[in-house]
């Protein structure tokens, strides 16, 4: 398992981070550098054989942190809903929530009087109170500020609009990929950020509101996005109308982690992920960043990922030579962004630990409804949910494709963009991916194939694979099918993928 440290400063903040690497160990970074929640500290603690259930584990825990003039204030598993409100409920019965205890214990928000204690002081003075009670303690941390991820020039619009994106989906071949799946209403992408604009004109039929849910603050079922960043990413994975996402088609659950200030927490982010395991999502995006390494926050992400959730996050957008957290822990996807020529941006984090690049620079989508509806962000956050929409078509086709088995196809499939430090595997080509994944990649030869294809022909059943030629182009089937006159390769995408076109068609 490679192991990584860092910390990381929000350009929306101006927080500085100093960060090192040591081959084979974390490392602790300077905590002066890094922003926590005053006050705040998230516990975990592990099975006791002096407990008999979960309710007498968080009855006994209470009245000892009350003596002790600590707090619990919250719940993991009660606020993700993944504990069962049935009060005969056997634990563990429930497999999320049997894994969430697995790999995380029992994880609990838990205030101290910061003005009395330092964090050092009331840690140590915590874990000895709970060792002594008979705790398991699993681990005792800061709970670490969180932040958007674009740029603080982020808004410029001194260039040529380009309302459908094609630059960005171009490069990445999406056009193409949709010949194979446009997406679905079925897959699920969890947008964990500043929340959805869910009237928005391009974004409303796709945002599932009653899936949602706000950990950042408030009002637990309020997640519209008031700051912008949220709305962004969601049209780039998915929209509508004006504009359009990676994906023509999908559900997006608005799961608001960071306040309309831009900022959250870890233990807010790790409810997020939590929750949207639970609502079997089979994306998560989080363009966000911030804090050190944390045991429970990399817990929370194998868990999700554990049952099936492919988690994608942001590299960071400090210029430097490391991955920011989440993206740095091992079961998430780390991207990074690249411009309209294919070059790293220079503000992209790269490294050790770096996936995929996609493009992230000037990228326009949906934003506020207030605030004109769209407009042009830059950053890792806007590469970030290219890829997200990218493994969005991918369980589209392949629902059970698990996150190892998309970030091997996606490797496989990428086209090489410079060293592997700075661009990772490389471009995410979703084409070349959706093809290897469907079992319809043709190597298509100058004339080779349009002299070999069978003639199209109605009245025909077609496999999938079969390569056939139609009006001077060549096409593979996608979907085995009987064919008619009004089910031609011309005008069925959804049936036959134009692998090769005449000079005059590509004109």
């Amino acid at each position: 398992m490679k192991k990584r440290k860092i910390g990381l400063a929000s350009l929306l903040i101006l927080v500085l981070i100093t960060c090192c690497f040591m081959s084979g160990e974390k490392v602790t970074a300077m905590t002066e550098d890094i922003e926590v929640i005053p006050g705040e500290m998230i516990l975990s603690i592990g099975d006791s054989s002096s407990m008999q259930s979960e309710e007498g584990i968080n009855q006994n825990l209470d009245s000892l942190l009350q003596e002790n003039e600590f707090v619990l204030k919250d719940d993991l598993l009660e606020s993700t809903e993944i504990k069962s409100e049935d009060e005969f409920h056997i634990l563990g019965q429930d497999s999320l929530e049997n894994d969430v205890i697995e790999n995380m214990g029992y994880t609990y928000l838990v205030g101290y009087p910061s003005g009395e204690y330092t964090f050092e002081q009331a840690r140590t003075k915590l874990e000895e109170q709970l060792t002594d009670a008979g705790y398991e303690v699993k681990g005792i941390e800061p709970n670490y500020v969180m932040t958007a991820l674009e740029t603080a020039d982020s808004q410029e619009q001194d260039y040529d609009i380009n309302p459908n994106q094609k630059w960005n989906y171009e490069m990445i071949q999406v056009p193409k990929a949709w010949k194979i799946t446009t997406g679905s209403s079925n897959t699920r992408v969890a947008i964990l950020d500043t929340g959805i604009d869910n009237v928005h004109p391009s974004l409303s039929k796709y945002v599932d509101t009653g899936l949602g849910k706000n950990f950042a603050s408030g009002s637990s079922t309020d997640t519209m996005d008031r700051q912008g960043h949220g709305t962004h990413v969601a049209g780039t994975v998915a929209s509508y109308g004006n504009v359009t996402g990676v994906m023509r088609t999908a559900t997006l659950i608005p799961i608001k982690v960071l306040g309309d200030n831009g900022k959250g927490t870890t233990y807010g982010i790790q409810q997020g992920i939590l929750y949207a395991a639970k609502q079997n999502a089979d994306v998560i995006n989080m363009s966000l960043g911030g804090g050190a390494y944390s045991k429970s926050f990399e817990s929370a992400c194998n868990t999700a990922v554990q049952s099936g959730t492919v988690i994608v996050a942001a590299t960071g957008n400090e210029y430097k030579s490391y991955i920011s957290y989440p993206a740095a822990y091992d079961s998430v996807i780390a991207v990074g962004a690249v411009d309209n020529k294919g070059q790293r941006g220079s503000f992209s984090n790269y490294g050790k630990g770096l996936d995929f690049m996609a493009p992230g620079v000037k990228i326009y989508s949906t934003y506020l409804t207030s605030d004109g509806s769209y407009a042009y962000l830059t950053g890792t956050s806007m590469a970030c949910p290219h890829v997200a929409g990218v493994v969005g078509l991918l369980k589209s086709v392949d629902k059970d494709i698990t996150a190892e088995q998309v970030r091997a196809l996606l490797k496989e499939t990428a086209k090489p963009a410079g060293n592997s430090n700075e661009y990772g595997a490389g471009i995410v080509d979703v084409d070349k991916a959706l093809q290897k994944l469907t079992g319809t990649e043709v190597t298509v030869n100058d004339d080779t194939n349009v002299l070999n294809a069978e003639k199209w022909v109605p009245a025909q059943q077609y496999k999938l694979g079969s390569v056939v030629s139609y009006d001077g182009n060549v096409y593979v089937c996608v979907k085995a099918h009987k064919s008619s006159e009004g089910l031609n390769p011309a005008n069925t995408p959804a049936l036959w993928y134009l692998c090769e076109e005449t000079e005059e068609d590509a004109a």
